[in-house]
């Protein structure tokens, strides 16, 4: 019994605690007595009505006693208004407070006004008291002398209160300036004007009127700082250049396609006469074999044939093709570009690999289009020119590896208007007679062919006379550079 009894005591307690609990969470008398001692008129029954209305109270007794103190006339029907709206209650009576103390003019219509519109009515306040810095990204104009300014500007700006509903923005206020700013700067006559005095850009922009309709007041512009950018006429003049050299390759791509019709017409001659050697050709194994049958061949005499086609007379080509980007890089040159011949052949691979091994020794970048393939002939060899000459930014040097390669480079480079070598160096590889006699004179990898035939011809006649019939034999010559007037010193890259 004693047990029931003291469980009864304690289920009595709780429940009077959570009964009292509810009263004085729904009649607030300590909010109540708060707003009395406060001199704030305000019933019990207004704070309960006000938790049926699901208006917190806290919030609208702490607002009327925040507007009494500060001598303001509030009243609770127009705060709970305001509250039921989705408006900020605390915001707009600390900015009708603010306000009161800077003698701003801020009635609690408007204030309530630039609350539901979205606008921070306490932050527009402090910042009409304390006006705000704007910094505006970098804007850029061009003046009239083609020169690119990109210039920053801080705009000092202070919160119009009447204006905070259906005014513009801190977006509006920048799109402004920087209209104001392109305008002024696209007026002036030179970009110096502009640095020299760049107060000039505040001036106009200023009396523009840039706050009109906007929920700010402009007090300031000031130019924080001033950047030259790019050249925009030059650029425009490159590009009308390179319009013109578009139009130039053009006229000599047409002319080249009638100089590969025409060859491609010899080519069809040449087959048929090429069908005729080979059949004739054919005779030479029948004739063989039927010098053996007959025992007019021997079998000695057979390998001493044989061993005529292995003695060979060359040049070092892997040395000459490095001898030349050498060169080349010495004279500063680093845009190089190199038209290669058929890598098929041994002379062509060494070539083209010579060229890559000295631009690696170098330290220079190799540009897959800086790299052409000439197939040793003329034709195809200014076509690859032209090409070249096309690309952006253009080569400075210009490597053929073999002398007809170098004359289609040469014709297109005349026919092109590019001077050589003032604006690009040409090197060519093997001599021939008129190199010396081009103006200007060709600079090449000289190839002995005189003395090279000589001593392939002694070979041969060895070889027949039966005075050599060992191992095929092999005679190298050195590279050697012949410099003319074709190629040139870089200034500046």
């Amino acid at each position: 019994m004693e047990n029931s009894s003291v469980i009864l005591l304690v289920v009595a307690i709780a429940g009077g605690l959570f009964l009292l609990w509810i009263i004085l969470y729904l009649i607030p008398v300590g909010l109540w007595f708060q707003a009395l001692v406060s001199d704030v008129k305000i019933s019990l029954l207004q704070l309960v009505l006000m938790r049926w209305r699901k208006v917190p109270p806290t919030i609208i007794v702490r607002a009327m006693i925040e507007g009494k103190k500060a001598g303001l006339e509030l009243y609770r029907d127009l705060l709970e208004a305001h509250y039921l709206a989705g408006g900020h209650v605390a915001q707009v009576v600390h900015a009708l407070v603010s306000a009161s103390k800077a003698n701003i003019d801020l009635t609690f219509q408007i204030a309530t006004a630039v609350d539901l519109a979205g606008r921070d009515v306490f932050e527009a306040v402090q910042m009409s008291v304390n006006p705000k810095v704007i910094n505006t990204p970098p804007v850029a104009a061009v003046a009239k002398d083609g020169i690119q300014l990109i210039a920053k500007a801080r705009v000092t700006v202070r919160a119009n209160i009447r204006q905070l509903v259906g005014g513009a923005g801190e977006e509006t206020i920048l799109a402004r300036v920087g209209e104001g700013i392109v305008s002024s700067i696209g007026s002036a006559g030179s970009h110096k004007e502009v640095l020299e005095n760049p107060d000039s850009i505040s001036k106009v922009v200023l009396n523009k009127g840039l706050d009109s309709g906007t929920a700010f007041e402009i007090l300031s512009i000031d130019i924080a700082d001033i950047d030259i950018g790019k050249n925009i006429g030059a650029e425009l003049q490159t590009d009308q250049a390179e319009a013109d050299l578009k139009i130039a390759q053009a006229k000599a791509e047409e002319r080249r396609a009638m100089a590969v019709a025409t060859e491609h017409e010899m080519k069809a001659l040449a087959q048929e006469m090429r069908a005729r050697v080979i059949e004739a050709e054919a005779e030479v194994p029948r004739a063989m074999a039927e010098a053996f049958r007959n025992g007019n061949l021997g079998v000695m005499d057979y390998y001493k044939m044989k061993n005529i086609e292995a003695d060979t007379v060359t040049m070092d080509s892997f040395a000459g093709a490095k001898m030349q980007v050498d060169y080349l890089a010495g004279l500063g040159h680093k845009r190089i570009a190199v038209i290669h011949g058929t890598t098929t052949n041994l002379p062509g691979e060494e070539r083209l690999n010579g060229y890559m091994a000295a631009m690696e020794e170098h330290g220079l970048e190799v540009l897959p289009n800086y790299v052409a393939s000439g197939f040793f002939n003329e034709e195809e060899a200014y076509a690859a020119t032209v090409q070249l000459m096309g690309q952006n930014p253009r080569p400075t040097a210009l490597i053929t590896h073999n002398n007809l390669m170098c004359i289609g480079a040469y014709k297109a480079l005349k026919e092109l208007n590019i001077k050589i070598p003032q604006d690009v160096s040409l090197i060519g590889f093997d001599d021939f007679d008129f190199a010396d006699y081009l103006e200007p004179s060709l600079t090449l990898i000289d190839r002995p062919l005189k003395t090279m035939g000589e001593i392939a011809g002694k070979m041969l006649i060895e070889r027949i006379e039966g005075k050599y019939s060992g191992k095929a034999r092999l005679v190298v010559f050195p590279a050697k550079l012949r410099v003319n007037h074709s190629c040139a010193r870089i200034i500046q890259e």
